[in-house]
Formats: C-alpha cells, structure tokens, sequence
C-alpha cells in the first residue's frame, strides 16, 4: 500500500503547474484513474490493502497514514475515503 501511494504522489509532484483549473484537476485525475496496465495494478493492490483496512488494525493506520498526510492530494484526504473505526 504504501508503495503505491508513493508512486502516485511522485507522479502527481512531477506534473507542471497550471494555473487552468480544469487542466489541473484532468491531469491529477489521469495520474490516479487506472489508464494503463500500471495504474491498474497499483489500483488493484489499493483496493484490496483498502479492504482489508477494515479488519485490520495494522493496514487501517497505513490507510489512514497515508489519507491524512499533509503531502496527500486533496481528494484522497476527502471524506468519502475514510474507514470508521
């Protein structure tokens, strides 16, 4: 889990800025959204680590580790992706 969360932000922190709104958010959005074979496979493995964050102790504070870290994209610190508990 923690692999793929830090693939995902080294791709996100090497995009250019933007000052087009729009533009910002597709191209966060394409580095997230599994487009290709290794973007599927890392959202495989998060899901199933996510899953798993529900029963288990140890996954859930990685899970949360990584949904509340100050460097986390926005949407991954929303609301909807949070576990109770």
């Amino acid at each position: 889990m923690q692999l793929v969360d830090d693939r995902a932000r080294a791709r996100i922190a090497a995009l250019e800025p933007t000052a087009d709104a729009r533009r910002a958010a597709e191209r966060l959005l394409q580095e997230l959204v599994p487009l290709d074979d290794e973007r599927r496979a890392e959202a495989e493995v998060w899901l199933a680590f996510t899953g798993r964050a529900l029963v288990d102790p140890r996954q859930r504070a990685i899970y949360r580790r990584s949904m509340t870290s100050s460097t986390a994209p926005a949407p991954a610190r929303s609301a909807c992706c949070t576990t109770r508990g």
